[in-house]
């Protein structure tokens, strides 16, 4: 897994991830940094 696309889903409307070997997440409160890396725990999870 390379990229995530994510839509509607809690404050995020429209985002893509490109992951690599360490992500940092940077931004404002209630903007969805900490939904987005539970999409890509979850994602990476169900990968393997």
């Amino acid at each position: 897994m390379r990229r995530i696309t994510v839509r509607n889903v809690g404050p995020i409307k429209d985002a893509q991830l490109e992951l690599k070997k360490i992500n940092i997440l940077i931004g404002q409160q209630s903007t969805g940094k900490s939904t987005l890396a539970k999409i890509a725990c979850y994602c990476s999870w169900v990968e393997k």
